[in-house]
């Protein structure tokens, strides 16, 4: 009797505290805030001031540093950071904070880049510290784009009113939770600015470790304790609750309170002391997935085969040829058909990359089904796909390359990874694009997945881009880029801009190509015709035939309206500045330099100017002035006379100069 009470008890134990969600709260173990003038340190103060002034000496960043055991954030469902408001020197209403997440270099990027580092934060940092040098004095309080910053984004921000002056206000959104699930060595800091747009100059703190009365900052997530089992009387418990055989319905807890059912399972499992799942095993049928956001339009799975394989570990214990995306930091339940058969979710059929198994990943927290199918069709037509199917919009995209078109090359969360090669349709006109990696999108979730269900499309990947842009038609062959596409960008027409670092342009029908590879970058949009659409190439040219010896090195940019080219041609071992306008059928480009050369006791110096036109000929036409200076006429010069200038087979130029009462000279330059 006792030994059966005992086990009902663990059974209880076991079952109650698999299927309940626990806290964790950890308090700042460093804070302080740095000045734009470099004083301090001010770790030692009671509070952490952050404010924005006019004068830019004045501004305050806060840092703040929490330490917890490796690894327990990341299972985390829901967090949360608690700040205490301990003063306001000011007469403003409300003020707004940005949060930013820091890297550490050492774990998350290598000595290759030098940004912050968690180990050695202290509260002794001042603003200059070398740890610190991602700071600066734009809007975003960072530098533009730099990796020392997590997603090289802000978290979010966070508005406090004057009112809230002794209490408590708390930053929770989806990008602190990732922040602290992709955590790798149990130490996490954030830095605190004021946001670009609050103009407002008083100087608000927060209570700081150091302060006597109010609570320093916190830090509380919660995590899932994994499975709940939904008939009791399925369960035989041993080793005091520790270890579960279970026969009957499993539901999985996943983020935002919704849950994944599991039916027909016969499986082992093993909990530690704290009730929290270690491992799991045996056989159950396909899961129905939750009725929320994407995830609803799979559904209850279907199989023609036997039931599934269950299993529960993190992603290098099973991912192995399927190369699912999966964090190597977090756990995943996941599902393997071994049999042949064939496993569908609603309209989408779960396959084999390699013909062996198929593999399923359910991630709990975000929540979103990994997967591989051999086709996702609809508006965007991808063979042979690596897919995650999230429930929320809680899947991250960052470019990695904005150059040239920050403005339209926007980071955001969408609720489908993609990652696979084919095309991507975009409505517009003249515009064909093929990729092959990992793609972001955010889907109009009616739609999907046979319908025009893209809504926006991000990704940095390899890719090929076909494109006219007015009366300008410029081919990409394959090359590493950040793209990002919206069905509904600029004036509700469709967009498309891209920014990458070695392509190999070319430029059909047009008087020039490239030499060896160029940075390019552009926007396309189907809006007023396109004429804000524009495409930017930066190299090395070779420009029509007549001139060949002239090459040119700058940048081109094509635009809906008009072309134009900004750089430099070489004239022999020379560099002339040249600009000038581009069409589609020529170039013509106008540029000057100067140069010098000795004759007798003086010197001449020679200013040559040139226009190049693939029109006609194609040579470059030429012309120079020059004047004579020698010590014989005090300090001034006098004007010589130029009577020859031709452009010789090398490229060169050479200058025939006559100086009335000294001579005459020819030089080559």
């Amino acid at each position: 009797m006792l030994k059966s009470t005992v086990l009902s008890l663990g059974v209880a134990a076991v079952l109650v505290a698999a299927g309940t969600a626990r806290a964790d709260t950890v308090s700042a173990k460093r804070d302080t805030y740095v000045r734009a003038n470099n004083k301090g340190p001010y770790g030692t103060e009671a509070h952490i001031s952050v404010t924005a002034n006019k004068a830019d000496s004045e501004v305050r960043k806060g840092l703040i540093g929490f330490s917890m055991a490796k690894g327990s954030v990341n299972s985390a469902v829901d967090a949360k950071l608690d700040l205490t408001v301990s003063e306001w020197d000011g007469k403003d209403a409300s003020a707004t904070f940005v949060v930013y997440g820091l890297r550490d270099v050492w774990a998350a990027l290598g000595d290759a880049a030098f940004c912050f580092a968690e180990n050695n934060f202290t509260e002794n940092y001042k603003y200059n510290h070398e740890y610190l040098s991602f700071l600066d004095g734009s809007d975003g309080g960072v530098v533009a784009n730099t990796p020392c910053v997590f997603d090289r984004r802000p978290l979010g921000t966070l508005t406090v009113t004057k009112d809230k002056l002794g209490k408590t206000v708390s930053f929770s959104n989806h990008a602190l939770l990732r922040f602290l699930q992709e955590d790798a060595n149990g130490i996490v800091s954030f830095l605190l600015v004021r946001s670009a747009t609050d103009k407002g100059g008083s100087r608000v703190g927060f209570a700081s470790r150091e302060h006597g009365s109010l609570p320093a900052p916190r830090l509380t997530w919660t995590k899932s304790r994994g499975i709940e089992l939904a008939d009791m009387s399925g369960a035989t418990v041993t080793n005091g609750g520790k270890t579960v055989a279970y026969r009957g319905e499993l539901r999985i807890p996943v983020a935002s309170g919704a849950t994944v059912t599991v039916p027909g399972a016969d499986v082992a499992m093993t909990f530690d002391a704290a009730g929290d799942l270690l491992t799991l095993s045996g056989t159950v049928g396909v899961p129905t997935l939750p009725d929320q956001g994407l995830l609803s339009r799979l559904g209850s799975g279907e199989s023609t085969g036997p039931s599934l394989q269950i299993g529960y570990d993190y992603a290098a214990a099973f991912n192995g040829t399927a190369q699912l995306p999966l964090s190597p930091t977090t756990k995943y339940f996941y599902f393997r058909e071994r049999s042949g058969a064939s496993v569908t979710f609603g309209p989408i059929s779960a396959s084999s990359p390699d013909a062996g198994e198929t593999l399923i990943a359910l991630d709990t927290l975000a929540p979103a089904l990994l997967f591989h199918s051999d086709q996702l069709g609809g508006s965007v037509v991808l063979d042979s796909v690596r897919l995650g199917v999230s429930g929320r919009n809680t899947i991250p995209f960052s470019p990695s390359v904005t150059r040239w078109v920050e403005s339209y090359m926007t980071s955001f969360d969408g609720d489908l990874y993609i990652g696979g090669s084919g095309s991507i349709p975009t409505s517009i006109p003249g515009l064909f694009v093929t990729v092959d990696g990992a793609l972001t999108a955010d889907t109009n979730v009616a739609a999907f997945p046979t319908g025009n269900w893209a809504r926006t499309i991000g990704g940095n990947v390899d890719t090929g881009i076909e494109a006219s842009v007015g009366v300008f038609a410029v081919s990409l062959p394959v090359g590493q880029a950040s793209l990002l596409y919206r069905a509904q960008g600029e004036g509700g027409r469709p967009s498309f801009a891209f920014s990458g670092e070695a392509w190999l342009p070319k430029f059909p029908g047009m008087p020039f190509r490239m030499e060896g590879k160029a940075k390019a970058a552009g926007y396309i949009t189907g809006h007023d015709s396109g004429r804000a659409s524009f495409i930017r190439v930066e190299g090395k040219f070779r420009p029509g035939t007549g001139f060949v010896k002239h090459d040119l090195e700058g940048t081109l940019v094509l635009g809906g309206t008009q072309g134009s080219f900004s750089g430099k041609a070489t004239f022999g071992g020379k560099k002339m500045s040249v600009s000038g306008d581009v069409t589609a059928s020529h170039v013509k480009l106008t540029g000057s330099m100067s140069d010098s050369f000795n004759f007798q006791a003086g010197k001449i110096k020679v200013a040559i100017s040139a226009t190049f036109d693939t029109r006609g000929s194609g040579e470059v036409s030429v012309g120079a002035s020059a004047k004579y200076c020698d010590s014989t006429f005090g300090a001034g010069c006098v004007g010589a006379s130029v009577d020859e200038v031709t452009v010789q087979s090398n490229g060169s130029v050479r200058v025939c100069v006559k100086i009335k009462d000294v001579g005459r000279t020819c030089q080559t330059l």
